[in-house]
């Protein structure tokens, strides 16, 4: 198996009339958009709008269950780890949800796998 160096594809620059049609946003940011297709002003404007309504974490699979069972960690003294990530998101939502815990009363810690011997994914043995 051979490997093929990795070739980037840049998408073309917004053309100098299209950016000009934005003044108030920095060029860079018109040419992220005119990246994903947003070029129409009204489009540009609703996306920076966003949505008329949160969303609502509560609506994500198994959220309702791990918050009732944290819960009821917190109440009966429980000891928690919280299983994080070794990338920069995993380990700063596993400090965030540490310290978020620790301010509830949780007996809590961190533990986040070795990346060379562990791995990905969740083990038993943790």
């Amino acid at each position: 198996m051979s490997l093929q160096p990795k070739r980037w594809q840049v998408a073309p620059p917004a053309p100098p009339s299209h950016i000009a049609r934005f003044p108030h946003l920095h060029p860079i940011l018109v040419q992220v958009l005119y990246n994903r297709g947003v070029t129409d002003p009204a489009d540009v404007a609703a996306f920076f709008a966003g949505g008329d309504r949160e969303p609502n974490p509560f609506d994500l699979r198994g959220v309702p269950a791990a918050v009732t069972r944290l819960r009821q960690a917190l109440r009966g003294d429980e000891p928690i780890v919280v299983y994080g990530d070794f990338d920069a998101d995993g380990v700063t939502a596993t400090a965030l949800l540490v310290q978020t815990l620790r301010a509830l009363g949780g007996r809590v810690r961190p533990y986040i796998p070795d990346r060379v011997d562990e791995g990905y994914g969740l083990h038993e043995a943790v």
